[in-house]
């Protein structure tokens, strides 16, 4: 009876004993779930910090400016319309202030052996530029092209009446916005006008101007490439006149050609010792054009025959190649077309078109590759 009693004791002791052992096994796994959960979330964490890190690296540029190829964030700014400067390039009126700034550069003749400036401008908005110069035709046409606001400092009564008959949005120091001007003390008149694109932007919507635009441009590469059937042309000149004479030297570190004015480094005069703003085309067209002067004009005003077509050359990446151009009518974007008949892909950066009435205005020093 003992024995049984004691028997039956140690199983109730053992049964209380096995269920205290489940007791605290079940408490240990409830304690470290969260810690296994934890680590779980910790996991996770730590996979998806790469996919944030890869939204950062593949984040887009802005978009390409339809006058330069080069990329803005603000896209509000491409939007806005092109305007177009008229400038001085009298020897008085030298260095510039604001070419540095302008995406696209036309130098024209004018008269005399004379030459000027269009300088057109999206991206940037430079608070000093100048001088401005007068209005001639053929430099109209050319901001009809950009459906570009014409900045100039007046121009000749026949001029203006074609202005006025194209309805060409235009700010003239003698006309339409002349508050836009201010005369410098540090020049002489005539080459001393001046004006800011905020004075430019402000102007034009005081006058109802429009306030977008839909120029498309020329196509650019995203990156600067070589021409595919160039030749060598790391030098070359545009000899107007022996005061009027451009000169592009290759600079393998920028990709572009310094630009020369009359054997001088050509520099935007808002240089400052920090920042000396030279003027580095990554394009150079050279347009062959017919001129003429106009007749009964005393002083010699030329008419310059850019619609049509015919001869040029594009340089770019210390190279050159033959090109023919086209323009149907006022309105029309001039095309250069590559001796296959397709239209030329531009490098990014600045571009000058240097617009000449013959050949020999022109002469390229040929260098051989080794060199």
């Amino acid at each position: 009876m003992k024995l049984k009693n004691k028997l039956k004791l140690e199983n109730i002791m053992m049964l209380l004993l096995a269920l205290v052992m489940m007791f605290l096994i079940g408490c240990s796994t409830e304690e470290e779930e969260p810690k296994e959960m934890k680590e779980e979330e910790e996991r996770v964490e730590e996979k998806e910090e790469p996919e944030e890190d890869s939204e950062e690296e593949t984040e887009e540029p802005g978009i390409p400016s339809p006058l330069s190829g080069l990329y803005e964030k603000d896209e509000e700014r491409l939007e806005r319309p092109v305007v177009g400067v008229m400038y001085d390039n009298n020897p008085n009126a030298r260095p510039q202030a604001g070419l540095h700034d302008a995406e696209m550069i036309y130098e024209f003749y004018v008269e005399g052996n004379a030459t000027r400036y269009l300088a057109f401008f999206l991206m940037n908005d430079p608070e000093f530029m100048g001088p401005v110069r007068s209005a001639r035709p053929y430099y109209i046409e050319k901001a009809m092209e950009y459906h570009a606001i014409y900045v100039h400092a007046g121009a000749s009564s026949r001029v203006t009446e074609e202005i006025r008959s194209l309805g060409i949005q235009n700010v003239s120091l003698s006309g339409p916005g002349a508050g836009a001007f201010w005369r410098e003390s540090h020049r002489r008149a005539p080459h001393n006008a001046y004006t800011s694109m905020d004075n430019i932007r402000s102007t034009a919507e005081a006058l109802n101007y429009r306030e977008t635009s839909d120029f498309a441009g020329y196509e650019f590469h995203q990156e600067k490439e070589a021409l595919k059937s160039g030749q060598t042309a790391e030098n070359f000149e545009v000899r107007y006149h022996s005061s009027y004479r451009a000169e592009y030297h290759y600079n393998e570190e920028q990709q572009g050609y310094d630009r020369y004015y009359v054997d001088r480094r050509h520099y935007d005069e808002n240089h400052t010792d920090d920042e000396e703003k030279p003027i580095v085309a990554a394009n150079v067209l050279v347009q062959i054009v017919p001129a003429r002067q106009i007749p009964g004009t005393s002083s010699g005003i030329l008419e310059m025959d850019t619609i049509g077509s015919g001869s040029g050359y594009y340089f770019t990446m210390g190279e050159v190649m033959e090109v023919q151009w086209e323009k149907s009518d006022k309105e029309d974007f001039t095309r250069y077309y590559d001796s296959e008949g397709e239209e030329i892909i531009l490098n990014p950066g600045q571009t000058w078109i240097q617009v000449i009435s013959r050949e020999d205005i022109l002469t390229v020093e040929e260098l051989d590759q080794g060199e």
